[in-house]
């Protein structure tokens, strides 16, 4: 039997029993509702997982993959049931898994953790650029790490094709002909290599944080400044043409576009600039050319292959009288003048068809019928394949060329012609001499007597014999010295000689004949006037022929012969005066003439070869002076000429 007090005991522990039966049946009953809980957190966080549009993995803090979602099957290749344990390492590139593997310990260790332009390896080999977020959960009751794995290949592809395009156009900016600059207004913050040489700088960097208006010229400073204020204003500035200075300070010409643009949010100018220096420089020649195409004074005329004309100059219508109208069109031959034959014209295209240069003189017509001669070449002009497009024509007049030549040619004739008659007179003179000093040598034996003597008519004879003789001999020595003279065949050899010793040399030997003709011989010197370098035989020939013709031409009842001579600056003037009978003033322009008699009466009156003058012009010249005459009729002539001081160096 159970005693009271043991029942009572029991009976508390039955109780209690019971109490504990019952929160261990609460317990449980809460540990159900925690585990359902947990089956719909876990469900509810798989199906985010699975819904989510990045791929995210579960790790345990080893390194095991504990759940993958669909994103990352899909990234991946693999499915969850494969993935399920495999380490981490496995899904990473040998060359990250390092750099990856530290930042998976330092989330564990920090709690969270990014990785970005990370890899992930697919199932095939081939990898997938991501960026990686990851943060330590509680997940099935313990810590896991939740990785989210962004794929950023998309982004990885425009970055390379911004890469690419950026390197295109850094390339394209580099090697630009161009040159490119940027400025913010007032100083220069980028340019290319082709602005650093437009502008004589080594490298760009010369050129950053220089002012802009530095490198304008002043003469076009208004003009820029205009353009730099609508850049401000937003507005695009058109395409000008200025001068930029170097560095240097030397002008270059430059053609500029600028633009404005906003760039950080502060406003730019992009300037794309051209160094037009050649361009200028060929458009001044083209301008110089042009303008000395249409001034120049000779024919130039453009054709097309065919001879069609395309262009004639303003000379081409002057010349020939046809106009530019009427010529433009037509093709040259309506300058022809029917004067050369057709195988002249063959040549002509043979020539410049294949493509060499002719030159050639043509006789050509103009509008009014007029002939004229044109010295012409014809060039090809090619285009970039050798292929004749056009031809050039250039035509010189040489009408007036063509006439001189040929009065040249016949002044050559009549020279050669004077030539032969002066050696064949020289030859003739030469033959007569010699029978002429025997004629003389025996008329003077019997004048003298030495063969016995004479009666009065046989004297008279031997007299008229001998001054005929004489007079024969004068006139072939003159004919000698005178065709000397036209031949060259005469040099001079000039030395000092006193002026006024040969003067009076000259003087004495006419001296007896002026005595006979009742002359008065008068000197007047000047006593500047010393020596002169002159042929002294020469000289003596000249002032012999002057005296004498003052003497034979003086008046029968005597008069006066003056000789003077006077220095006149580097020139010594002499003059021979008589009181003669003078000449008329139509005759002395044909005193110096050869073979020369102003009049028949006074050939047969006075006598003479008509030569004498003429040899003392020659001679005169051959000295580098010269001489002229002055004349009263019936009153005396004044024969005057200059003779240089020192003598000159052809003499």
């Amino acid at each position: 039997m159970v005693r009271e007090g043991e029942k009572e005991a029991l009976i508390d522990e039955l109780v209690e029993l019971r109490q504990r039966v019952g929160e261990l049946e609460k317990a449980e009953t809460e540990r159900m509702r925690a585990e359902e809980a947990l089956r719909e957190s876990e469900q509810k966080y798989r199906a985010l997982m699975d819904d989510a549009g990045d791929a995210i993995i579960l790790i345990d803090l080893r390194g095991n993959l504990l759940e993958i979602n669909r994103k990352t099957e899909s990234l991946l290749g693999r499915m969850n049931e494969e993935a399920f344990n495999e380490h981490i390492s496995r899904y990473i590139p040998k060359n990250e898994r390092e750099r990856t593997i530290a930042a998976f310990e330092d989330l564990i260790r920090r709690g969270s953790g990014v990785l970005n332009d990370a890899s992930l390896l697919k199932k095939d080999g081939t990898t997938i650029p991501v960026d990686m977020t990851g943060s330590i959960i509680q997940y099935a009751g313990k810590k896991v790490a939740q990785v989210i794995f962004r794929d950023i290949s998309e982004r990885k592809k425009a970055e390379e094709a911004l890469r690419e395009s950026e390197e295109r156009y850094r390339r394209l900016v580099e090697l630009s002909p161009d040159g490119i600059m940027v400025h913010n207004g007032s100083t220069l913050e980028f340019a290319n290599m082709a602005a650093a040489k437009i502008l004589g700088a080594t490298s760009p960097e010369e050129l950053i944080g220089k002012p802009v208006l530095n490198i304008i010229h002043p003469n076009y400073m208004e003009i820029v400044k205009e353009r730099v204020r609508m850049e401000e204003e937003g507005k695009e500035a058109p395409l000008i043409e200025e001068k930029f200075l170097r560095l240097d300070g030397t002008p270059v010409d430059v053609e500029v576009m600028a633009f404005p643009s906003s760039h950080g949010g502060k406003m730019e100018v992009h300037s794309v600039v051209r160094d037009i220096t050649k361009r200028k420089r060929a458009e001044e020649m083209q301008r110089k050319l042009s303008s000395a195409v249409e001034h120049t004074a000779d024919i130039v005329i453009i054709a097309k292959k065919d001879g069609t004309i395309e262009y004639v100059n303003p000379a081409f219508e002057k010349i020939t009288g046809y106009t530019q109208e009427e010529a433009v069109g037509k093709t040259p031959r309506i300058l022809k003048s029917g004067k050369q034959d057709n195988k002249f014209y063959e040549h002509l295209w043979g020539t410049i068809l294949s493509g060499e240069v002719f030159y050639g003189v043509l006789i050509n017509k103009k509008n009014n019928g007029e002939l004229y001669y044109a010295e012409k070449t014809i060039t090809p002009v090619k285009d970039e394949h050798g292929t004749i497009t056009h031809f050039v024509s250039t035509d010189k007049e040489i009408t007036e060329r063509k006439k001189a030549e040929e009065m040249h040619l016949e002044n050559l004739r009549l020279e050669a012609a004077d030539k032969a008659k002066s050696e064949f007179l020289a030859n003739m003179s030469h033959e007569l001499r010699t029978p002429l000093n025997a004629s003389i040598g025996f008329s003077e034996l019997l004048k003298h007597g030495l063969a016995g003597e004479l009666s009065e008519k046989q004297e008279h004879f031997v007299d008229n014999i001998l001054k005929s003789d004489q007079f024969l001999l004068t006139l072939i020595n003159d004919i000698l010295d005178l065709s000397k003279i036209e031949a060259g065949k005469i040099e001079l050899a000039p030395e000092k000689i006193s002026v006024h010793v040969t003067i009076k040399e000259a003087l004495s030997l006419i001296k007896e004949k002026a005595s006979m003709h009742n002359l008065l011989l008068k000197t007047e010197f000047d006593p500047a006037l010393e020596f002169i370098e002159a042929d002294k035989q020469r000289f003596k020939q000249i002032l012999f022929n002057l005296l004498g013709n003052a003497v034979k031409f003086s008046k029968e009842d005597g008069g006066t012969i003056t000789m003077t001579a006077k220095k006149e600056g580097d020139m010594a003037k002499i003059s021979v005066s008589d009181t003669g009978i003078g000449i008329k003033e139509e005759n002395i322009g044909r005193l110096f003439h050869k073979f020369e008699q102003l009049d028949s009466g006074i050939s047969k009156k006075y006598g003479g070869t008509g030569l004498g003058l003429a040899i003392t012009k020659q001679l005169v010249e051959l000295h580098g002076g010269k001489i002229w005459a002055e004349s009263k009729f019936g009153e005396g002539s004044t024969f005057t000429f200059l003779l240089p001081l020192a003598a000159r160096k052809q003499m």
